[in-house]
């Protein structure tokens, strides 16, 4: 399945600092595989159909500067999906209402509400 995305940071040297965005109506707002991305201040991830972010490979996120925006954010559309078991997400302690790790399918789904 072909996803459209808003913003596609992939095999990108360095990190890449992205702030104060709006990243709407798509299928996957945001993809970031194989870079480190730092996002600051408010970043609004509404409409869209699966995930606001999605990642891959050898990715790193930093949003302990972040403000999120996400009406979407509900069961099976996280607001960050990450695959593969490891942690690459840094976020602060309670960002976060629910942090649901699925080893079977290998991936972590990150949700702003309680879920």
């Amino acid at each position: 399945m072909d996803f459209d995305y808003i913003l596609d940071v992939s095999d990108t040297p360095g990190v890449v600092t992205i702030s104060n965005i709006r990243l709407t109506t798509a299928d996957i707002a945001l993809r970031v595989d194989n870079a480190d991305v730092t996002l600051l201040g408010d970043i609004n991830l509404n409409f869209y159909d699966y995930y606001g972010i999605e990642m891959f490979n050898d990715s790193h996120l930093d949003v302990t500067g972040a403000t999120f925006t996400n009406i979407n954010d509900e069961y099976q559309h996280p607001t960050i999906k990450q695959y593969g078991a490891d942690k690459k997400v840094t976020y602060i302690e309670g960002q976060f209402g629910t942090i649901d790790t699925d080893p079977v399918n290998d991936h972590i789904l990150y949700y702003l509400k309680n879920i």
